[in-house]
């Protein structure tokens, strides 16, 4: 729905066509998802991707890094950076106390 939505209000040129209903990426990580739970994928396999995984995480997340620009963060209000901090102080305090309390 959040989908839909922005991409109708934002408007899409007038080549685009018609906005499909799922965008690709979620309708192949339904597949990916059925298949892992399908059980007809071997241990080693499965271990293996998430190495993987692991490594391209953090390949894009090195990747956007090297794209932000400092100098383009100081237009931006101080409100909505202390805004972004927070929330990211947060999500991870968030995860790190279920972290501790579940094992």
């Amino acid at each position: 729905p959040t989908y839909l939505v922005a991409v109708r209000s934002v408007g899409a040129p007038a080549s685009a066509g018609r906005v499909p209903l799922l965008p690709w990426f979620l309708v192949g990580f339904v597949l990916m998802v059925a298949l892992r739970s399908s059980g007809l994928l071997p241990g080693q396999l499965v271990d293996a991707a998430d190495d993987v995984t692991t490594v391209l995480l953090a390949a894009g997340m090195f990747g956007l890094g090297l794209g932000l620009r400092l100098r383009e963060l100081w237009p931006v209000p101080a409100g909505a950076l202390v805004l972004a901090t927070c929330s990211t102080l947060v999500a991870a305090g968030t995860s790190l106390a279920l972290v501790v309390a579940l094992y």
